[in-house]
């Protein structure tokens, strides 16, 4: 898959991916999220309350998920 920065459609988690975040995140959901972000070549993910998923990529922070993140989630 090529992810392209000037497309921000292009660096988000699979849907399926975001329905394991909602429904039940384990240790295994959250790996899948770091392999994501390993082949963007992140140097930085943000969990945060309120928040997509963001990440820093080429100095650009970027979102990779559509959803926000709740506090019982994280």
């Amino acid at each position: 898959m090529e992810f392209d920065l000037d497309n921000p459609e292009s660096l988000l988690i699979p849907k399926e991916l975001e329905r394991e975040i909602i429904n039940n995140l384990t240790d295994k959901t959250l790996k899948k999220i770091f392999l994501h972000g390993r082949a963007l070549k992140i140097s930085d993910v943000s969990f945060q309350e309120d928040r997509p998923i963001m990440v820093k990529v080429n100095n650009h922070v970027r979102p990779i998920s559509k959803l926000t993140l709740q506090n019982d989630t994280i």
